[in-house]
C-alpha cells in the first residue's frame, strides 16, 4: 500500500464518518469543511481562521479535521455582524 493509497483510504473513511454524523440524531446537524464554511459565510479562509481563533466562530475537531456546524455558523454571523455596528 502506497502513501497515496493510505491517504485516499483515510479520506474515504472520514467522509463516511462525517456523512454518518450528519445522518444521526434528531437535528441531523450538517457539518461543513473549512472551505465550505468560508464559502457559506462568504469570507476568506484566513478570515475564518481569525474568527475561529478569536472564538467568534466555533469549530469542531473530528480527528485532525476542523469542521463547522451550519447552525454555529448561522449563530456566529449574527454575533459577528452586531460586533461591527
Amino acid at each position: 500500500m502506497t502513501k497515496d493509497d493510505l491517504k485516499a483510504m483515510i479520506d474515504g473513511c472520514m467522509t463516511q464518518a462525517i456523512a454518518q454524523v450528519n445522518d444521526v440524531g434528531p437535528k441531523k446537524e450538517q457539518l461543513l469543511t473549512r472551505k465550505e464554511a468560508a464559502e457559506y459565510l462568504n469570507i476568506s479562509l484566513g478570515t475564518l481562521h481569525t474568527h475561529t481563533k478569536g472564538g467568534r466562530i466555533r469549530g469542531q475537531r473530528i480527528g485532525s479535521r476542523l469542521l463547522y456546524r451550519k447552525s454555529d455558523l448561522d449563530n456566529s454571523t449574527t454575533a459577528t455582524n452586531k460586533s461591527h455596528i
